[in-house]
């Protein structure tokens, strides 16, 4: 078996057979392969000796248009042990990922102010009344905050932000 790189992102149909039961029907569903992603499979040739399709394992049919055999070769060195540039070296470490609370406290803030005002423009329409005898003065309000906090804070952590990574040089 060779291995192959796949240079375009592609969706392959394959055929699930349900067996003998008269229930569990054939199923046609999709693989899907990545641009970048290394497969392995056996090449396929035309009758006259040219490539066709390769067939990855041993059901998925590969289009040859969208893989590269991928070469790989042997790395010779000439060093002979530590040299001095390999003592120059610097380190890296990387520390563990830290969350930024801070943009979480922002995104909350921001949410909360964004709630807030949603809130008094459905009240100044009269989409929303103020209840006055509630327990809670401006208790609409206090909700709109509160949702709009969660929510801000929410999308910040649904975008997945990364912060944090810190690489240290040590010697």
């Amino acid at each position: 078996m060779a291995k192959y790189i796949v240079v375009k992102s592609f969706k392959s149909p394959v055929v699930y057979s349900g067996g003998s039961h008269p229930k569990l029907r054939s199923q046609v569903k999709y693989a899907f392969f990545k641009k970048g992603q290394v497969i392995s499979g056996t090449l396929k040739v035309k009758e006259n000796g040219d490539p066709d399709y390769i067939i990855h394992k041993r059901a998925v049919v590969v289009p040859i248009s969208a893989v590269k055999e991928l070469v790989t070769k042997e790395m010779i060195s000439n060093a002979d042990g530590e040299t001095d540039l390999i003592k120059k070296q610097v380190e890296n470490k990387i520390l563990g990922k830290e969350t930024n609370k801070v943009r979480f406290i922002d995104s909350a803030i921001i949410g909360g102010v964004i709630g807030v005002a949603i809130v008094w423009y459905a009240e100044k329409k009269g989409w929303v009344k103020e209840q006055e005898d509630a327990k809670i003065p401006h208790q609409n309000k206090l909700i709109g905050l509160l949702v709009g906090g969660l929510l801000g804070a929410y999308y910040t952590h649904r975008k997945n932000i990364k912060t944090g990574i810190k690489i240290v040089k040590t010697k």
